[in-house]
């Protein structure tokens, strides 16, 4: 009877464990990277203007369409020298024709980004308040502190990502995009109008500034996983397709920018024992990755 035998892509499918197993045995992963490399992360396009800013960035065969958008609201008062951070919202496509309620994922990978963003204090609450200047005989002036109308205003900024082509863990990807977003996007100035129909109402001029952000060098998000075969482990980057996400569930996030630790996580499913070493080198491959990044 002859044997019945499955080229990698469809062995991966049906039996992932067994086809990692075999892969890593060989010296080379499932998706033909070596076990150091990461998936390249390439900015395709951007587009800009007063209202929003959208990015469209490539990581391997994923697509990520980011759009950051803002509103405006009054403020009575607030304290100066804090840190805010973005609200962001997920569609992740999975060929569906009806597009349903976010999934766990989607809920978790914003909250995620939220938490991150607002504990690397990156965004500073200053850069997004303001004054409404008043607009006169075609010039914009500062309006008086004492005039009724010198209220306090805030940019609240949101930001919606789509994932197309979704392959492996999306959480650097979309952290990235996040702050190349926040990189590029420009506020308006916002004016009032010397009239006492119009006094209560703010108008927005195209003259477009940049926000003010707390970054120094690139903050840059990479996975890891730790697979353990005959007594020894092996540390693999940035994971991707079926039996790696499935079956290696000893995983690492760590946040670099080339020069400081911003954020480290660590869940060791597998129960592997883990060496100092380990964790040394997976946080080197992270600041080298970074400066790397930074350099493109």
């Amino acid at each position: 009877m002859d044997s019945i035998s499955f080229p990698p892509e469809v062995l991966e499918r049906i039996i992932p464990d067994l086809s990692l197993e075999r892969h890593i045995k060989s010296g080379i992963r499932p998706n033909y990277r070596n076990f150091q490399e990461f998936r390249n992360i390439e900015i395709l396009k951007v587009i800009s203007n007063e209202k929003l800013t959208t990015l469209y960035i490539k990581n391997g065969i994923t697509l990520i369409i980011a759009t950051i958008s803002y509103t405006i609201n009054e403020i009575m008062n607030y304290t100066p020298n804090q840190f805010t951070s973005v609200y962001p919202s997920l569609s992740v496509s999975r060929g569906r024709t009806i597009s349903g309620a976010p999934t766990d994922e989607e809920m978790n990978l914003c909250q995620n980004l939220y938490e991150t963003l607002l504990a690397n204090k990156f965004l500073p609450l200053d850069s997004l308040v303001f004054k409404p200047k008043l607009k006169v005989d075609d010039e914009f002036i500062d309006i008086d502190e004492t005039d009724f109308s010198s209220n306090l205003h805030q940019f609240n900024l949101s930001i919606n990502f789509k994932v197309l082509g979704r392959s492996g863990p999306l959480f650097d990807i979309l952290y990235y995009s996040l702050i190349e977003c926040l990189k590029n996007f420009k506020l308006p100035e916002i004016y009032m109008e010397d009239s006492i129909e119009l006094r209560n109402q703010i108008f927005v001029n195209p003259v477009l500034t940049p926000v003010k952000l707390n970054i120094q060098n690139n903050p840059i998000s990479s996975n890891f996983g730790i697979y353990k075969l005959n007594d020894e482990n092996f540390i693999l980057c940035d994971l991707e397709n079926e039996s790696e996400e499935s079956n290696i569930i000893t995983k690492s996030s760590i946040i670099s920018d080339g020069e400081n630790l911003l954020n480290f996580n660590f869940i060791n499913g597998n129960l592997l024992d883990i060496t100092k070493d380990d964790l040394i080198q997976m946080i080197k491959l992270s600041e080298t990755r970074s400066k790397k990044l930074s350099t493109q």
